[in-house]
């Protein structure tokens, strides 16, 4: 049984730099995703806290 076979010209992705370009560019992606999921998510605390301590304030004035 015959297997199909590569031409020369045409080589494994990881033997060119192209495999390892698109790579450290994914890590990129990610590594920059997730530190602006994390700003968000702080911020979305920020708020919730602040609307917290807003809503006491005035609880405790209108008392």
């Amino acid at each position: 049984m015959s297997t199909p076979h590569e031409s020369d010209d045409e080589g494994h992705i990881a033997d060119t730099g192209m495999f390892k370009r698109f790579v450290e560019h994914e890590q990129e992606i990610d590594a920059s995703g997730s530190s602006g999921a994390s700003k968000g998510l702080w911020i979305a605390i920020g708020a919730i806290v602040l609307i917290i301590i807003v809503a006491v304030i005035i609880w405790t004035l209108t008392r």
